[in-house]
């Protein structure tokens, strides 16, 4: 492999390295070579902006592809900077200069996921982007039919190729909880949460991994978002009644009649649902009597 290296970018004067290595988030500590698939820094320039841009190969070489620029905001924040000219594909060169790469935790603050939308769409990543619709619809499909065990597999498989594929991290989480692996389902579901905060269904299975993690007051206000952003009766009062028998089970009367109270609101008369109501809270009715 013929490795290049930025030719304008990377050419700057040794205090800007000293200068970007004072912030916590940003250490240039990688060649080109280690950095590619990923995103990566430049140093500093004399506005105190930073460069950012993706590194891959096309089978001649790495390639470097300016993607944006950022400022930091009271020490931490990566304020991304819109309309400041950019290079957007500079040719690389030798350099003996070191890169930083993108902190996982800052990619939400520039706007980006783990791999660029234009990577994904570059006819070299076709093979993997089928790899990963194929395992991710073989997991899907195991999950529709319950098989947890099985659907597990294809779908690490493809949250290990592209995590952001949409709708996997929801369904990497329900085998999770299904499988009763709640810490791991919990961070998937934060994460997916800040990427699409208006998904009730994420809110729905977050309250779940927490109810069952022990984080009662989390999975309770958690199920109150998912229930408000819903506009789904059978949802709302699923999510209510998952709730409601987890405080049944636990005969906690006074949070299952809370939770039975907000299920019956969204409960169609005479259905499963509402059947499941009667049944609990006459069941409650005699516990004060043994």
């Amino acid at each position: 492999m013929n490795f290049k290296m930025l030719v304008v970018f990377f050419a700057l004067i040794v205090y800007t390295h000293i200068c970007a290595f004072s912030n916590k988030d940003i250490v240039f500590d990688r060649t080109i070579e280690e950095a590619e698939k990923r995103w990566v820094i430049c140093p500093p320039l004399e506005d105190k902006s930073y460069q950012f841009g993706f590194v891959f190969d096309l089978g001649d070489g790495l390639t470097f592809r300016m993607e944006g620029a950022f400022k930091i905001k009271n020490d931490s924040i990566f304020e991304r900077i819109y309309g400041k000219h950019i290079n957007p594909r500079p040719n690389l060169t030798g350099s003996s200069d070191s890169v930083a790469l993108v902190p996982e935790n800052k990619q939400i603050e520039l706007g980006i996921g783990q791999f660029p939308d234009w990577y994904e769409a570059e006819p070299e990543n076709e093979d993997r982007k089928k790899n990963v619709f194929e395992w991710y619809t073989k997991g899907y499909v195991h999950n529709k039919k319950g098989e947890y065990a099985k659907a597990k597999v294809p779908l690490e498989q493809a949250y290990q190729l592209n995590p952001d594929f949409k709708n996997l991290r929801l369904q990497l989480a329900l085998t999770y909880n299904a499988l009763k692996m709640h810490q791991k389902a919990l961070p998937l579901l934060e994460k997916a949460i800040t990427l699409e905060p208006k998904n009730y269904r994420l809110y729905q299975a977050l309250s779940h991994a927490q109810l069952l993690s022990g984080e009662l007051s989390s999975a309770e206000k958690n199920a109150n978002k998912g229930i408000k952003l819903c506009k789904i009766n059978p949802p709302r009062c699923q999510m209510a009644l998952t709730l409601a028998y987890h405080f049944y089970e636990n005969k906690d009367k006074r949070k299952l009649k809370k939770w039975l109270r907000e299920s019956r609101k969204y409960a169609l008369d005479g259905g499963r649902q509402a059947k499941q109501i009667g049944e609990m809270l006459e069941e409650s009715y005699s516990w004060d009597k043994k």
